[in-house]
């Protein structure tokens, strides 16, 4: 199996979630045009990183914005990593979800991480599943999780992880 092509996009996050997904499509578009075989979204892409806001643009799995990365996956035939979006459950509870969509649109990963103003009651690891089209070894986390693996986050060695983040590097 040749060695993956991944697509990094980078993007202006504005208020309005439909303009943001027709940003992350235009980017899904222009890293497949440079042979990507996986893209990977950034984290919060479809709203203002703002955890005021997040249950405004909260939507439950199988949710519109989960509907449309399946279907810019099975579009393009990439797998794809969809950065994050605030998701709430049944009870309420929103989480910062990392869904990851095969080059078919199924959904073969989720990874949430609970949203909470002090970083110590972050607790919530969600699930790590592997991408098994490229490698065995390869997980999707979050930025708090990388500081947490030594406390199981961690189910299973990984070789390499998407970790989107949406703070700046100087």
């Amino acid at each position: 199996m040749k060695n993956p092509c991944i697509g990094l996009v980078q993007m202006h996050v504005q208020d309005d979630k439909e303009k943001n997904l027709q940003a992350a499509h235009r980017g899904i578009a222009d890293a497949v045009s440079r042979d990507a075989d996986i893209v990977v979204l950034p984290e919060m892409f479809i709203c203002p990183y703002i955890t005021s806001g997040f249950p405004e643009y909260a939507e439950h799995e199988g949710g519109p914005a989960w509907t449309t990365l399946s279907s810019f996956a099975r579009e393009h035939g990439v797998v794809l990593v969809g950065g994050t979006i605030p998701e709430i459950d049944a009870k309420g509870k929103i989480y910062n979800t990392c869904f990851v969509f095969d080059a078919r649109g199924n959904q073969v990963g989720r990874h949430r991480k609970v949203h909470s103003h002090s970083v110590i009651e972050f607790r919530q690891y969600g699930d790590l599943r592997c991408l098994s089209r490229f490698a065995r070894s390869t997980g999707t986390g979050t930025p708090w999780d990388v500081r947490e693996s030594r406390r199981g986050f961690v189910r299973r060695p990984v070789t390499s992880s998407f970790r989107s983040s949406a703070r700046r590097r100087p």
